[in-house]
Formats: structure tokens, sequence, C-alpha cells
């Protein structure tokens, strides 16, 4: 088993800030922060019950939060930094049913992956107002958790090895990605779509993904790395 403990200060950590919108700026403009502060931990343990089983987990604790506000004191301090989760776990296992039978069969495996990404604030929650995170709320201020789990089949034999994986296997539904922002009226070129407001826009997770595919790994002599002849020795 295996555990740390981390601390990362940072100055002046450029961020977005999506809400700062004017005629010269629609877009909003990346700013400062001051100073910003994470720490937390970290835990992994890897298991090998038996010669044809291997198991590991891990888990990250962290805490991201603004210490101290950019100049024109557009941050809050003390709120926490978007897009770092809090809790984060992985966890999963590769099982050789045939290995005991030798080669060939011994490159059969099978694994199974989870990973649990904890609730956590969106892009640019450092920055966004109360008034936007008011409106928005919902997406606006916080992304729900989410568990995905992975499988995989593969078989190795020398340097072959064909394999198939499920990515996302039970398809959940999740966003992994959220940011609140102002859409500019359309008079300083903004979009016609949605009317000037504050909304909250989130980025689909990856749905259900089938992989199939073939490796073939193979050492070649390197050109070119041949020692060069050098004078006689004397």
């Amino acid at each position: 088993m295996k555990a740390s403990w981390f601390l990362i200060d940072t100055q002046d950590e450029i961020t977005f800030d999506s809400t700062s919108i004017s005629a010269t700026a629609p877009f909003g403009q990346n700013i400062n922060i001051g100073k910003s502060r994470r720490y937390g931990i970290e835990t992994r343990v890897d298991l090998h019950p038996f010669k044809e089983v291997d198991l590991y987990g891990s888990y990250t604790w962290t805490e991201a939060y603004v210490r101290e506000t950019d100049p024109t004191g557009t941050l809050v301090d003390g709120r926490s930094l978007g897009q770092i989760p809090s809790h984060r776990m992985t966890w999963g296992g590769a099982v050789r049913p045939l290995a005991w039978f030798g080669e060939p069969f011994d490159g059969f495996v099978f694994g199974v992956n989870g990973v649990f990404t904890g609730s956590q604030h969106p892009l640019t929650y450092e920055s966004s107002t109360e008034a936007i995170l008011a409106n928005t709320g919902g997406a606006g201020h916080v992304i729900k958790s989410y568990t995905l789990w992975d499988i995989i089949a593969s078989y190795q034999w020398r340097e072959f090895e064909v394999y198939l994986k499920v990515n996302n296997f039970f398809d959940t539904k999740y966003y992994s990605e959220s940011v609140s922002a102002t859409v500019f009226p359309a008079a300083w070129g903004g979009a016609t779509v949605l009317p000037a407001g504050d909304y909250a826009f989130v980025i689909p997770g990856e749905p259900r993904e089938i992989l199939f595919g073939f490796k073939w790994e193979f050492d070649a002599p390197f050109i070119g790395n041949e020692k060069s002849a050098g004078p006689p020795a004397a």
C-alpha cells in the first residue's frame, strides 16, 4: 500500500472569466488568481491474492480553493476552484483463468476497471458572480458525481496481442464539464440562437464505446546506432 500527502501553492494562476464581457472583450477574458492552493492525499493498494489474479484500488482527496483574489477583486477568497473533484476512486482487476495450463493458454486475460469521480464545481466557478450562480443553478453550481465501468478481454502470444475493450460498459449518461457563462447581446456580435443572459453549458460524457484491435510488438535495430570506427589504438 502507498500513501502520500501533497500541497501545491500557486501564484498568479491563470483562469478564464467568462462573466467579464464587454464590447472589447465579448467572450470574456483570462485573469490571474492572486494565490491558489491545492492539497490532499493519494493512496493506492495492489493485491495479488492468486497467481492468476491482480487487483488494485486508489483514492484521491483534494481540496482546492482561492487563497487571495485577483487585483480587481473579481474572485472570491475561499471559493473552490472549478473542475477539481474532492473525491476520486479507481479500482479494478485482471484474471488469467487459464494460466495454470501454461503456454499458450496463459495469454488469455479478462479485466474490469471502474472510476468514480465525485461531485465538483464547474469551470470558472471561482470567477462566477453570485447573480450568475443564482440564475444558472443546477449545473451552474455542481457537476454531479458519476461512475464508469470498462471491461477488456485480450489474448497475447509472444509479440502478438488481440483485444476487445468496452468503455463505459453500462452506457452511463453523465457530463464531466460545465461552465457558467453570459451570452452577450447580438449587437456585440453575440449568438442569435439564445437571447442574452446567463447560462450553464455542459459537455456530455462519452457514450459506450467498443474497441477491437491488434498489436504486434517487435524489436528492430536502430539505424545509425553502430559505433563509429575511431583511429587505431597507439
